[in-house]
C-alpha cells in the first residue's frame, strides 16, 4: 500500500457466503462459523456469475482430512499447492496433482451475485462431482463460461435423483431464467465484481502463467493425464466428445472441463 493506493499489502477475500452442492439433501448449503452448523438454501437460489477458477478438493482416508487448494485461471499451466491438514501434499499443474493424489478431486470455484436473505450478497459455489458435471453440461449449452458474464441470471431449475452402487445421490441442472438484470442489480453486480477482481488480481500474481499453451499442445497434455490416470483410449475420446473437441486441438475451457469428467465420470 502507498500514501494513494490504499490497498492492503494482503488483502482479504471479500467473498461473504461459500456454498456447496448438499449432494444428499439436493439443495445448497454454507457452514456458519458463529453457529458451527450447516446453513441450508432452496435449490433455486438465483445468482449472476462474476468470475470462474478452479482448484481441488476431495477427502483423504489416510489423513481423515479434507483435501483444498489455491485457485487458479489455467489448470494445464498454472501451479497448484494441494494441501490436506495444513500440510502441502503435492504441487504442479492438475495432470501432476492427479497422478501423485489418486483420491484427489476436480472442483470448479464460481463466484457470483446471489441474493440470500433481501440483499445482494458475494458468494462462492463450490462444485465438485455430480455438480460440477450439471454445470460442465450447462456452460457447454451456452457456450462457454464467458457468456455468463453478462446480465445473465442462472439457477438450478431440476434436481435429479441418481444413484451409483449403492450410493444415492443428486444431480442439479442449471438453466439461464433471465437475460435483463434491474438497474439496482446491474449496479451491484458491478460493485461486487470489482471488489472481487481487485482481490483476485492480487491472490494470482506471480501464480498465473505469462501465455497459455498452443491448443494442439493442451490435447496432448491432457491424452497424457487420461493415461496416466488409467483411462483408456476409448474413454479419452469419450470425454472429448463431451467436451466438444475435435480430437486435434483443445481449449483452455475444454481442457477444465475435460479434467472434472475425468473425477466425475467412470471410464
Amino acid at each position: 500500500m502507498s500514501r494513494t493506493n490504499k490497498t492492503l499489502d494482503t488483502q482479504k477475500n471479500p467473498c461473504q457466503h461459500w456454498l456447496q452442492w448438499d449432494s444428499s439433501n439436493g439443495c445448497w448449503k454454507s457452514y456458519d462459523k458463529e453457529t458451527k452448523t450447516n446453513v441450508n438454501y432452496p435449490p433455486d437460489t438465483r445468482f449472476v456469475c462474476l468470475d470462474a477458477l478452479s482448484t481441488v478438493t476431495g477427502y483423504s482416508d489416510a489423513f481423515q482430512k479434507g483435501y483444498y487448494g489455491n485457485e487458479v485461471r489455467n489448470v494445464g499451466k498454472d501451479i497448484i499447492r494441494a494441501m490436506c491438514d495444513g500440510k502441502e501434499i503435492a504441487k504442479g499443474i492438475w495432470r501432476d496433482i492427479k497422478i501423485q493424489v489418486r483420491d484427489i478431486k476436480f472442483a470448479t470455484s464460481v463466484y457470483v451475485m446471489a441474493k440470500l436473505g433481501n440483499d445482494y450478497q458475494l458468494a462462492n459455489l463450490r462444485l465438485s462431482g455430480a455438480a460440477v458435471t450439471g454445470w460442465i453440461e450447462f456452460t457447454k449449452q451456452c457456450g462457454g463460461i464467458s457468456a455468463l458474464f453478462g446480465d445473465v441470471v442462472v439457477t438450478v431449475t431440476e434436481v435429479t435423483q441418481e444413484k451409483k452402487g449403492s450410493v444415492n445421490y443428486t444431480v442439479p441442472h442449471f438453466s439461464i431464467v433471465s437475460r435483463t438484470l434491474t438497474p439496482e442489480a446491474a449496479a451491484k453486480a458491478d460493485e461486487l465484481d470489482s471488489q472481487l477482481q481487485q482481490f483476485l488480481e492480487q491472490y494470482l500474481k506471480g501464480g498465473a502463467s505469462p501465455s497459455a499453451s498452443p491448443e494442439d499442445n493442451m490435447i496432448q497434455e491432457f491424452k497424457a493425464s487420461c493415461s496416466a490416470a488409467g483411462i483408456s483410449q476409448d474413454g479419452i475420446q469419450k470425454i472429448l466428445q463431451e467436451v466438444g473437441s475435435d480430437g486435434q486441438t483443445l481449449t483452455e475451457d475444454q481442457m477444465s472441463q475435460g479434467f472434472a469428467l475425468m473425477d466425475a465420470i467412470p471410464f
